[in-house]
């Protein structure tokens, strides 16, 4: 939207993309490697960041840092992919789970309710759903995030879920001796 020399790189990727043969392939390998399901990437993102060798090259590091147990390492090769795609969901996500095996569970959770946010701009309510879950797993004692868990399961139909954590919500809130 109004940035010309973007959008023309943007079509030549894509015009690459889609000439190439078992493009659809290599979208599903990509999505498999990156731990994500078919509704968490689309091409578009792929395209814009994933397809960036330097982001796929942070990921992977990452990904070998934390199976080695080196988190701090793993978090610096997340915050150097962030410098080339730094809109990349899939980078912050893993940042989130590297803060909790560190211990930074406040990090972590504010971190995953930043991607719920993003997630619900972008028009994907079930990775914000997703999303503000995992913070609930990591934190769930915040009765702001499952607060805001209950109001998007409610706008999506999921009332069953929504009762659920609606009961939890007034759990706590007993708990905190807040009867009212």
């Amino acid at each position: 939207k109004g940035d010309k020399e973007q959008a023309g790189h943007f079509l030549g990727q894509l015009t690459e993309f889609l000439s190439q043969r078992g493009w659809e392939d290599k979208l599903r390998e990509l999505q498999t490697r990156l731990g994500g399901d078919s509704t968490d990437l689309t091409v578009a993102e792929f395209l814009e960041n994933a397809a960036n060798p330097e982001v796929l090259a942070a990921l992977e590091a990452a990904g070998q840092y934390q199976s080695h147990g080196m988190y701090r390492a793993a978090l610096e090769e997340l915050y150097w992919g962030m410098d080339a795609a730094p809109y990349y969901l899939p980078l912050h996500t893993q940042m989130a789970e590297l803060f909790m095996l560190i211990g930074k569970s406040e990090e972590a959770v504010s971190k995953l309710v930043m991607i719920a946010e993003a997630a619900l701009t972008r028009g994907k309510p079930t990775q914000a759903i997703r999303a503000f879950e995992r913070a609930l797993e990591m934190n769930s004692s915040d009765q702001n995030v499952r607060s805001r868990l209950i109001d998007l399961l409610m706008l999506n139909g999921a009332v069953d879920d929504a009762m659920h954590h609606y009961f939890q919500l007034a759990e706590g809130f007993y708990q905190l001796a807040q009867v009212d």
